[in-house]
């Protein structure tokens, strides 16, 4: 017999770990599944149900920079820059967090890229924008409308 096995977990305690362990990796990969063909939609896919999918994986999920960055590419791409850029601080923000915890962060890596990369699309659209084109939620004052009129 060899000395230098680990040993084979009992009927107990550790066989239940072990068989936790293994079926919540199986619910996980079941949810990315399911996360992953929902959001496959291709431009008649209903946006809204795509925003309420990633809406509900960032409820599930609020420390996965992913969907951060999903949501923000989706918003950017339907020309809401300020809700995107939101989105991508925010997947920064987990990103960050991901690297300086995790032993290898590929995957924190990729996401904290496409959301630098999204954040920069995001600003730029932001800045060329025309003070007119947005909405104003706040009664302007004269000397503003003068200065809007000007463009």
């Amino acid at each position: 017999m060899m000395e230098d096995a680990p040993p084979v977990p009992d009927s107990g305690l550790a066989a239940e770990a072990h068989d936790a362990q293994r079926v919540g990796r199986s619910r996980l990969r079941e949810w990315r599944r399911w996360l992953r063909a929902r959001l496959r939609g291709g431009p008649t896919e209903d946006v809204a149900a795509r925003l309420a999918t990633l809406a509900q994986a960032i409820e599930t999920h609020p420390d996965a920079p992913t969907n951060y960055v999903l949501r923000g590419e989706l918003r950017l791409a339907l020309g809401d820059p300020a809700a995107a850029a939101a989105d991508f601080h925010q997947a920064l923000e987990w990103a960050e967090r991901a690297l300086a915890t995790s032993a290898w962060g590929i995957i924190a890596q990729a996401a904290r890229d496409r959301a630098l990369a999204g954040l920069a699309q995001a600003e730029r659209q932001m800045k060329l924008r025309r003070p007119d084109e947005f909405r104003l939620h706040y009664p302007a004052r004269s000397e503003d409308v003068s200065e809007m009129e000007r463009w």
